[in-house]
């Protein structure tokens, strides 16, 4: 069996697209772990439902700062070894600096901060930058959701190929319903 910390910090009340997708695989792997034992590490006000049986709770008072990274670094290096952890897998850009005591799998969304530089404020463009390329550094297999941001980070930052793994999102079951009537609607209001 393996034993997975899962970083689940990107679950908010305010859904982006990152904290969608935490969520899904998150929810996928609780479902069905499939000799895996999941330890969701999380912030205040997780739902009980994705906490699963193995909650690891780790704050800082500044979360979104470098400064609450050396700490939760810290704080993580000492639960995966209580633990004995086997796997860190972080499904939005953040990996443990310094953290090659354990296999680290990262999944980067895209590289906007670097290719779109206002789509960001300053300061935290800058701390997702550093997050991005710490995590280049630091994690054994890079993921991305698509082939062309797999290529980009392999081109951005010269990377071997084999250390970066193009793996397509699923897709939401409520977006597998169809009704012919609602279709028929949407194609006349939109004159499609």
């Amino acid at each position: 069996m393996i034993r997975v910390i899962f970083d689940a910090r990107f679950i908010t009340p305010e859904r982006t697209g990152v904290g969608r997708v935490t969520e899904s695989l998150l929810l996928r792997l609780l479902k069905d772990p499939q000799d895996t034992e999941i330890h969701v590490m999380h912030n205040d006000g997780l739902s009980e439902h994705l906490l699963g049986e193995h909650p690891v709770q780790v704050t800082t008072m500044f979360d979104s700062h470098p400064g609450g990274d050396i700490h939760r670094n810290i704080v993580l290096r000492k639960i995966i070894s209580e633990r004995n952890l086997d796997l860190f897998f972080s499904p939005a850009f953040y990996s443990i600096q310094r953290g090659r005591h354990i296999p680290q799998v990262v999944l980067i969304h895209d590289l906007a901060v670097f290719d779109q530089p206002g789509s960001e404020n300053p300061a935290f463009r800058l701390y997702l930058r550093q997050m991005i390329q710490s995590s280049v550094r630091n994690a054994t297999i890079l993921t991305t959701p698509s082939e062309f941001v797999r290529t980009q980070l392999i081109n951005r930052f010269n990377l071997d190929g084999d250390a970066v793994k193009a793996i397509h999102l699923g897709v939401d079951p409520e977006f597998g319903k169809y009704n012919d009537e609602r279709a028929q609607y949407l194609r006349e209001h939109y004159c499609l």
